[in-house]
């Protein structure tokens, strides 16, 4: 059994990870949104409202993180569906010019 890329599943895949990098910015969101404690709730429950901040901080630390990855992949794996193709190409080009 040999080893055979496809490059159209390749860059399918890197745009996956593309939408996933901006599924990203949903999640952090969301966080900002439903772990704000401030106003009146922030003095009634401060140990909450501490320890809420430091989730949301921690998490919206971790999305952008997390997008970052998930960007860099999608790149490389283009670059390896590009790198492909073009070997596929090249190779298909050198068996057509053996039947000249």
């Amino acid at each position: 059994m040999s080893f055979k890329a496809e490059p159209d599943s390749i860059k399918s895949f890197g745009e996956r990870l593309s939408e996933l990098a901006n599924e990203s910015n949903k999640a952090a969101a969301y966080v900002e949104e439903w772990l704000k404690i401030d106003g009146e709730d922030s003095r009634m429950y401060f140990t909450a409202a501490s320890a809420a901040e430091n989730a949301r901080n921690t998490l919206t630390d971790n999305y952008d993180k997390l997008k970052k990855i998930q960007n860099e992949a999608a790149t490389e794996i283009d670059k390896a569906a590009s790198l492909y193709q073009r070997l596929d190409q090249e190779e298909a080009r050198k068996l057509d010019r053996s039947y000249e």
